[in-house]
């Protein structure tokens, strides 16, 4: 099978709502939380744990069960479509009830609850959603070619938060929040629409599946069975190989997301940005990861997705480093446009990592268990946001917004390491070069 731009880009709508969604946590929850109800930086991190967290609860169930569907409109399509309403009702009850509880209480708890609680069944949408949006691709796409499909779907996810990012920089008025939450809600609905329209999910699985006639591990699958037991039988090297590439996921995203749900509240902070000026943050974020993601699914090739990672995170390393020093008021009267540079340099690390990680961890699952693997990725994935919101929250009121990058910066550095054993003095473990 040959690469085809037209079904990667139908195939990325079905999960462009993630993009949505993922931007409007990140971009409005801390100023609707800290900024219109006047709470502190604590609460914000309860209100996204809770977020982030309860999805967790429905990843493994919806995986397995997507895995064993047999619907005449595909495995996954009846997941993606519940998940869908659900966020799609829950954040627009969210917003609205903030607006209409807003100095109706004291300290606005009537309105911090309701909004949290909205938010928190918006996100069980998503844990409905996502196992079985992020396993179509593995679904559709054949081994050799899913680097290059993950790199135009991670371009739509950029995009899909960019144009949530771009409306807020000029939405400014005390209505700005509500009018992003319907128009970021009618995007969602808009993508699956376009999704369901543009591919026929059993069709294009049959072909996917013709493909891997000859593929040796679909044909152990096929004689093992049952999912749990390909599972339990993966050879101990690509085990470990599974467990180093999930570590990685955990501690980027350990480091990333503390930034991506305090950016906007820090700048103000710390170097007296308007709020929603400081979107422009994200966007450049998100224009690194856009730019440089079809490139290293270039370069993988070239390098191997071994050292590609590692150069993603290289870069990462080196904004949290150069963001940590402009905490000294001198450097950042001179060179304070580094700024800049450095989330751009971020966003390329984080768009590099996405673009090979998961392909790595799909690579070590057969036809018959992606929504397993998938799952299983997705954990990974979301479980440091639903600790690090909290943590760093705490760590911020109690010690002030100074150490959110030297914060990020350690965590990122623990993800190097689980995949450069074999260039430190002592071997000791040698990471996957899947």
């Amino acid at each position: 099978m040959k690469f085809s731009m037209k079904n990667a880009i139908f195939i990325s709508l079905s999960l462009v709502t993630w993009g949505f969604y993922l931007q409007i946590l990140d971009t409005t929850v801390q100023t609707v939380v800290v900024d219109m109800l006047g709470q502190k930086e604590t609460v914000k991190g309860v209100i996204l744990a809770l977020a982030n967290a309860v999805p967790l609860l429905f990843f493994p169930y919806i995986a397995k069960k997507s895995d064993r569907c047999t619907s005449r409109y595909g495995r996954r399509t009846p997941f993606i479509f519940v998940g869908t309403v659900i966020t799609v009702l829950g954040v627009i009850a969210a917003i609205v009830c903030a607006y209409a509880l807003n100095g109706k209480s004291e300290n606005n708890l009537s309105a911090v609850i309701t909004y949290g609680l909205f938010m928190v069944i918006s996100s069980a949408g998503i844990g409905i959603y996502r196992p079985a949006a992020v396993a179509v691709l593995p679904d559709l796409t054949p081994k050799n070619l899913r680097a290059e499909y993950t790199a135009v779907k991670n371009i739509f996810g950029s995009v899909g938060g960019f144009i949530i990012v771009a409306i807020a920089l000029f939405l400014k008025d005390y209505y700005s929040q509500l009018w992003l939450y319907i128009i970021s809600a009618v995007l969602m609905a808009a993508s699956f629409i376009a999704y369901r329209a543009a591919i026929d999910e059993n069709k294009m699985a049959a072909e996917v599946a013709a493909s891997f006639a000859d593929d040796e591990e679909e044909k152990l699958a096929e004689s093992l069975g049952e999912n749990e037991d390909f599972l339990k039988k993966m050879p101990a090297d690509k085990k470990r190989s599974l467990v180093f590439l999930l570590a990685c996921t955990f501690f980027v995203g350990f480091g990333y997301f503390a930034i991506t749900a305090t950016y906007i509240n820090y700048a103000e902070a710390m170097w007296g940005w308007a709020r929603n000026l400081s979107n422009i943050l994200i966007i450049l974020i998100g224009v690194g990861g856009a730019v440089c993601t079809p490139v290293a699914a270039v370069v993988q090739k070239k390098i191997g997705r071994k050292k590609t990672l590692l150069l993603g995170i290289g870069f990462m390393l080196v904004g949290y480093v150069v963001c940590s020093l402009m905490l000294i008021e001198e450097i950042f009267a001179a060179c304070g446009w580094l700024v800049y540079v450095m989330f751009t340099f971020i966003g390329i690390g984080w768009g590099t990592q996405n673009v090979i990680v998961y392909p790595m961890v799909m690579q070590l699952s057969d036809s018959r268990n992606n929504g397993r693997f998938s799952s299983l990725f997705t954990i990974y994935y979301t479980l440091p946001k639903v600790f690090t919101v909290l943590v760093s929250a705490v760590m911020f009121d109690a010690l002030g917004y100074e150490v959110l990058f030297p914060y990020s910066l350690v965590s990122c550095f623990i993800a190097f390491i689980t995949h450069s054993w074999d260039i430190l003095p002592l071997k000791l473990i040698r990471s996957p070069n899947i």
